[in-house]
């Protein structure tokens, strides 16, 4: 049966952008470097304490800086998965991903900022200053 072109270019375009946005590598790649890692944020009357989840990193992956307000958390995951050697071939492939999250924290004292890496999960705990202007003044 004979179909117009102008039927079969539809139906082309269709499965191209079908394939394109739903299935395409590079799509779900790109969305996936979009994701970075969870954080959950919590605070008491004296700290600040993100922890991050970071599974599949050793702490020598994980870099943490505190600069100009902002906490940075960098993260560098470079892996081979699978190595294959056949005669003169080699089959090689290797994973890396490289995460960036930055927090804004004012009013911190930076310098007495901690962090603990244990079963896939970063914790930092970064001291608030004491901002309080109420005290107790002594009668003489």
């Amino acid at each position: 049966m004979f179909e117009p072109l102008s039927t079969r270019k539809k139906e082309l375009t269709s499965n191209l952008k079908s394939f394109w946005n739903e299935t395409s590598f590079f799509n779900n790649s790109m969305d996936m470097a979009n994701i970075g890692f969870e954080t959950d944020i919590k605070e008491d009357n004296k700290k600040y304490i993100i922890t991050a989840n970071l599974p599949g990193l050793n702490k020598e992956d994980i870099s943490i800086e505190a600069d100009k307000n902002y906490l940075t958390i960098s993260a560098n995951n470079e892996r081979l998965v699978k190595e294959e050697r056949k005669q003169n071939h080699i089959y090689r492939e290797s994973h890396i991903s490289n995460y960036q999250r930055s927090f804004y924290i004012n009013n911190t004292i930076t310098s007495e900022i901690t962090a603990k890496f244990d079963n896939d999960i970063l914790k930092i705990n970064i001291p608030k200053k004491n901002t309080s202007t109420k005290h107790k003044i002594d009668i003489n």
